[in-house]
């Protein structure tokens, strides 16, 4: 049962089930726990990087759809100015 319950409690910390299967039998073969934990500070770590260069680039692609935005507007705006002149 405590096995389940530490795959639950890593799934919980966003563990993929691959990152589960690294870490969980640390947490058997040391009675504190220290290496489990340790390894998953590090994967830990490691989506938050992940993560910072996803925000990233989510917030470069946020600009170009905003300046593409604008773009259509723009163009939207001189069809219709130049359909009333017509």
């Amino acid at each position: 049962m405590k096995r389940l319950e530490k795959i639950a409690a890593l799934k919980r910390l966003g563990l993929d089930l691959g990152e589960i299967a690294q870490v969980i039998d640390l947490y058997f073969v040391d009675p504190i726990g220290l290496r489990g934990k340790e390894k998953v500070l590090e994967i830990l770590e490691r989506h938050q990087a992940e993560t910072t260069a996803r925000l990233r680039e989510l917030g470069r692609f946020r600009e170009e759809l905003d300046a593409n935005i604008a773009r259509m507007r723009r163009l939207i705006a001189e069809l219709q100015g130049d359909a009333t002149a017509v």
